[in-house]
Protein backbone atom coordinates (compact mmCIF):
# COMPACT_ATOMS: atom_id res chain seq x y z
CA UNK A 1 0.00 0.00 0.00
CA UNK A 2 1.61 3.66 -1.09
CA UNK A 3 0.96 6.22 2.06
CA UNK A 4 1.74 9.85 2.01
CA UNK A 5 5.29 11.14 3.15
CA UNK A 6 5.05 14.03 5.50
CA UNK A 7 8.09 15.01 4.79
CA UNK A 8 7.93 15.27 0.97
CA UNK A 9 4.52 16.35 0.95
CA UNK A 10 5.70 19.73 3.17
CA UNK A 11 8.23 19.77 0.56
CA UNK A 12 6.44 20.23 -2.70
CA UNK A 13 4.11 23.01 -1.13
CA UNK A 14 7.13 24.69 -0.15
CA UNK A 15 8.47 24.71 -3.80
CA UNK A 16 5.27 25.00 -5.25
CA UNK A 17 3.51 27.74 -3.57
CA UNK A 18 6.83 29.77 -1.59
CA UNK A 19 8.65 29.99 1.71
CA UNK A 20 5.62 30.84 3.73
CA UNK A 21 3.14 28.06 3.02
CA UNK A 22 5.88 25.86 2.82
CA UNK A 23 6.68 26.59 6.90
CA UNK A 24 3.10 27.06 8.00
CA UNK A 25 2.53 23.56 6.31
CA UNK A 26 5.34 22.30 8.61
CA UNK A 27 4.80 22.88 12.13
CA UNK A 28 0.71 22.10 11.29
CA UNK A 29 1.76 18.66 10.47
CA UNK A 30 4.33 18.42 13.16
CA UNK A 31 0.92 19.25 15.85
CA UNK A 32 -1.66 17.72 13.34
CA UNK A 33 -0.91 14.95 10.68
CA UNK A 34 1.92 13.29 12.74
CA UNK A 35 -0.24 12.93 15.17
CA UNK A 36 -3.14 11.18 13.52
CA UNK A 37 -0.96 8.89 11.66
CA UNK A 38 0.96 8.30 15.26
CA UNK A 39 4.56 9.45 13.84
CA UNK A 40 7.39 11.36 15.91
CA UNK A 41 7.20 14.92 15.24
CA UNK A 42 9.07 14.53 12.10
CA UNK A 43 11.31 17.50 11.79
CA UNK A 44 13.39 19.84 13.87
CA UNK A 45 13.01 23.50 13.93
CA UNK A 46 15.10 24.59 10.70
CA UNK A 47 14.43 28.67 10.61
CA UNK A 48 14.03 30.94 13.21
CA UNK A 49 10.16 31.87 13.78
CA UNK A 50 8.93 29.09 12.40
CA UNK A 51 9.86 26.71 16.46
CA UNK A 52 6.98 25.59 18.21
CA UNK A 53 8.72 27.85 21.12
CA UNK A 54 8.17 31.40 19.13
CA UNK A 55 4.20 29.51 17.78
CA UNK A 56 1.67 29.14 20.05
CA UNK A 57 0.36 26.00 18.40
CA UNK A 58 -2.67 24.08 20.32
CA UNK A 59 -3.85 20.19 19.68
CA UNK A 60 -6.60 20.08 16.75
CA UNK A 61 -8.44 16.09 16.93
CA UNK A 62 -9.82 16.80 14.16
CA UNK A 63 -8.35 18.00 11.03
CA UNK A 64 -11.84 17.07 8.79
CA UNK A 65 -12.02 20.92 7.76
CA UNK A 66 -9.35 20.58 5.23
CA UNK A 67 -11.25 18.41 3.41
CA UNK A 68 -13.44 19.77 0.29
CA UNK A 69 -15.34 17.85 -1.88
CA UNK A 70 -16.52 18.89 -5.75
CA UNK A 71 -19.51 17.53 -7.07
CA UNK A 72 -20.70 18.40 -10.43
CA UNK A 73 -24.13 19.59 -11.23
CA UNK A 74 -24.40 17.25 -14.66
CA UNK A 75 -22.34 14.51 -14.75
CA UNK A 76 -22.69 13.56 -10.92
CA UNK A 77 -18.65 13.34 -10.63
CA UNK A 78 -17.11 14.07 -7.42
CA UNK A 79 -13.17 15.48 -6.90
CA UNK A 80 -12.29 14.88 -3.44
CA UNK A 81 -9.17 17.22 -1.83
CA UNK A 82 -8.01 16.47 2.10
CA UNK A 83 -6.16 14.28 4.31
CA UNK A 84 -4.96 12.00 6.18
CA UNK A 85 -5.08 8.86 3.30
CA UNK A 86 -3.83 7.75 -0.37
CA UNK A 87 -4.31 10.19 -3.31
CA UNK A 88 -5.29 9.62 -6.19
CA UNK A 89 -7.62 8.57 -9.09
CA UNK A 90 -10.09 5.70 -7.54
CA UNK A 91 -8.58 6.69 -3.79
CA UNK A 92 -10.05 8.71 -1.27
CA UNK A 93 -9.01 11.74 -1.88
CA UNK A 94 -7.30 13.01 -5.87
CA UNK A 95 -5.08 15.09 -3.98
CA UNK A 96 -4.05 16.74 -0.71
CA UNK A 97 -5.80 19.72 1.18
CA UNK A 98 -6.20 23.04 -1.52
CA UNK A 99 -4.84 25.99 -1.02
CA UNK A 100 -7.90 28.33 -1.00
CA UNK A 101 -8.51 32.65 -0.68
CA UNK A 102 -11.61 34.35 -1.09
CA UNK A 103 -12.60 37.73 -1.81
CA UNK A 104 -15.72 39.51 -1.85
CA UNK A 105 -17.12 43.55 -2.92
CA UNK A 106 -20.06 45.40 -2.89
CA UNK A 107 -22.21 47.07 -5.32
CA UNK A 108 -22.70 50.52 -4.70
CA UNK A 109 -24.74 53.00 -6.14
CA UNK A 110 -23.53 56.97 -4.94
CA UNK A 111 -24.81 60.66 -5.55
CA UNK A 112 -22.60 63.22 -5.68
CA UNK A 113 -23.84 66.07 -3.70
CA UNK A 114 -23.19 69.67 -5.81
CA UNK A 115 -20.29 71.45 -4.35
CA UNK A 116 -19.15 68.97 -2.07
CA UNK A 117 -16.84 65.99 -1.20
CA UNK A 118 -19.21 64.07 -0.20
CA UNK A 119 -20.99 61.15 -1.75
CA UNK A 120 -24.33 59.35 -0.51
CA UNK A 121 -24.48 55.99 -0.62
CA UNK A 122 -28.25 55.15 -2.54
CA UNK A 123 -27.94 51.33 -2.11
CA UNK A 124 -25.76 48.67 -2.03
CA UNK A 125 -25.99 44.89 -2.82
CA UNK A 126 -23.39 41.77 -2.12
CA UNK A 127 -20.76 41.02 -5.18
CA UNK A 128 -20.34 37.14 -5.11
CA UNK A 129 -17.52 35.55 -3.47
CA UNK A 130 -14.65 34.60 -6.32
CA UNK A 131 -12.17 32.14 -4.81
CA UNK A 132 -8.77 31.24 -5.83
CA UNK A 133 -8.04 27.86 -5.33
CA UNK A 134 -4.51 25.88 -5.92
CA UNK A 135 -3.12 22.82 -5.22
CA UNK A 136 -0.61 19.84 -6.09
CA UNK A 137 -0.95 16.55 -8.05
CA UNK A 138 1.38 13.84 -6.78
CA UNK A 139 2.00 10.64 -8.50
CA UNK A 140 2.22 8.41 -4.98
CA UNK A 141 2.65 4.90 -6.61
CA UNK A 142 5.46 5.32 -9.45
CA UNK A 143 7.14 8.76 -9.07
CA UNK A 144 6.82 9.34 -12.60
CA UNK A 145 4.69 12.31 -13.89
CA UNK A 146 0.98 12.35 -12.72
CA UNK A 147 -0.16 12.28 -16.02
CA UNK A 148 -3.81 10.53 -15.16
CA UNK A 149 -4.00 13.12 -12.17
CA UNK A 150 -3.40 15.95 -14.91
CA UNK A 151 -6.35 14.28 -16.98
CA UNK A 152 -8.65 14.12 -14.34
CA UNK A 153 -8.01 17.85 -12.84
CA UNK A 154 -8.18 19.18 -16.28
CA UNK A 155 -11.50 17.15 -16.77
CA UNK A 156 -12.87 18.63 -13.54
CA UNK A 157 -12.33 22.08 -15.26
CA UNK A 158 -13.61 21.50 -17.93
CA UNK A 159 -17.22 20.05 -17.13
CA UNK A 160 -20.37 22.20 -18.08
CA UNK A 161 -22.79 22.74 -15.19
CA UNK A 162 -21.91 24.01 -11.50
CA UNK A 163 -20.26 22.11 -8.32
CA UNK A 164 -21.92 21.80 -5.10
CA UNK A 165 -19.26 22.26 -2.98
CA UNK A 166 -18.96 20.42 0.41
CA UNK A 167 -16.08 22.08 2.77
CA UNK A 168 -16.32 23.82 6.33
CA UNK A 169 -14.93 26.99 5.13
CA UNK A 170 -17.37 27.20 2.32
CA UNK A 171 -20.50 26.56 4.83
CA UNK A 172 -19.28 29.10 6.96
CA UNK A 173 -18.90 31.51 3.97
CA UNK A 174 -22.39 30.35 2.92
CA UNK A 175 -20.80 28.95 0.02
CA UNK A 176 -23.24 26.04 -1.49
CA UNK A 177 -21.84 25.96 -4.98
CA UNK A 178 -19.47 27.64 -7.63
CA UNK A 179 -18.57 27.56 -11.38
CA UNK A 180 -14.71 27.00 -12.39
CA UNK A 181 -14.76 30.12 -14.38
CA UNK A 182 -11.32 31.21 -15.47
CA UNK A 183 -7.45 31.18 -14.86
CA UNK A 184 -6.63 27.19 -15.33
CA UNK A 185 -2.80 26.62 -15.08
CA UNK A 186 -0.76 23.94 -14.56
CA UNK A 187 2.75 23.93 -14.27
CA UNK A 188 5.93 21.66 -13.06
CA UNK A 189 6.97 21.69 -9.55
CA UNK A 190 10.84 22.28 -9.88
CA UNK A 191 12.65 19.65 -8.68
CA UNK A 192 9.88 16.69 -8.37
CA UNK A 193 8.93 14.83 -11.40
CA UNK A 194 6.16 13.40 -9.86
CA UNK A 195 4.73 16.55 -8.97
CA UNK A 196 2.57 19.04 -11.30
CA UNK A 197 0.74 22.27 -9.53
CA UNK A 198 -2.88 23.54 -10.39
CA UNK A 199 -4.84 26.63 -9.97
CA UNK A 200 -8.00 27.98 -11.04
CA UNK A 201 -9.91 31.29 -10.33
CA UNK A 202 -13.65 29.91 -9.49
CA UNK A 203 -17.35 32.12 -8.43
CA UNK A 204 -20.18 31.08 -5.86
CA UNK A 205 -23.10 30.72 -7.42
CA UNK A 206 -26.59 29.29 -6.77
CA UNK A 207 -29.24 27.38 -8.24
CA UNK A 208 -31.87 29.51 -10.16
CA UNK A 209 -35.42 28.41 -10.08
CA UNK A 210 -37.73 29.64 -12.58
CA UNK A 211 -41.67 28.90 -12.00
CA UNK A 212 -43.98 29.29 -14.65
CA UNK A 213 -47.56 30.83 -14.01
CA UNK A 214 -50.63 31.01 -16.16
CA UNK A 215 -50.09 27.93 -18.06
Amino acid sequence: MNRISINSILARYQYSFGYVAGNVAKVVANRVWANLVKLHQYSDVEYSGSGNKEIPLFEVGDISFANVEFENSKSGRVYKFGTPGEYGVGKKFLAPPLMVSFSRGKNVVKTAIDRSEIEVIEYFGLKPYTIKIQGILIDMENHGYPSELVQEANRMFEEPGTFKVTGTIFQDLGISEIFFEDGFEVSFVEGYADTVKFSVDATMTSPLELIATGL
